[in-house]
């Protein structure tokens, strides 16, 4: 009886092994693919700007339940992403000079570097807080847990060194 269960799991294992070869063998790999780091990425000022602050260990893999469009709105899909600061889309290094055109100082002022990221994290971590609060204040039970918001403090994001 245990010989013939042994043998049966020894063809199990070799037809499994012998498939993966088969699907191995017909899988190209390609240099198109798509590689997404895990982890805490270190996100500082670009390359020529004295930070004033510690650069902030950004949870990329807790951010997984986005799109990737939601923070790297002029990916196309298929390139490598780009960093924010070398995609000409936040690239400006100094505060922008205040204008009296209100649109169009919006516009600058998006595209220096600090403004973008803190709009961009503060904004959604403060969105969470408050639909948080709300499903506190409302009169329905809660049945999972609600979702931590993030920080939106300085010291949260940059801890002093």
């Amino acid at each position: 009886m245990l010989k013939s269960i042994m043998t049966a799991m020894a063809v199990y294992i070799f037809l499994i092994a012998s498939g993966l070869a088969a699907v191995a063998e017909k899988t190209e790999v390609t240099m198109d693919a798509i590689f997404v780091p895990v982890g805490r990425l270190a996100l500082a000022p670009p390359v020529g700007v004295t930070p004033k602050r510690s650069a902030v260990a950004f949870p990329h893999s807790r951010h997984f339940g986005y799109t990737c469009k939601t923070c790297h709105h002029k990916w196309d899909g298929n390139s490598q992403v780009q960093s924010c600061t070398a995609s000409k889309c936040h690239d400006q290094l100094s505060v922008p000079v205040k204008s009296k055109k209100v649109r169009a100082n919006r516009l600058e002022a998006i595209r220096y570097y600090k403004y973008a990221f803190h709009q961009q994290c503060i904004s959604c971590h403060r969105e969470i807080k408050l639909q948080n609060e709300k499903l506190e204040r409302s009169r329905k039970k809660i049945k999972e847990p609600l979702q931590w918001p993030g920080p939106t403090s300085c010291v949260d994001c940059h801890p002093r060194e």
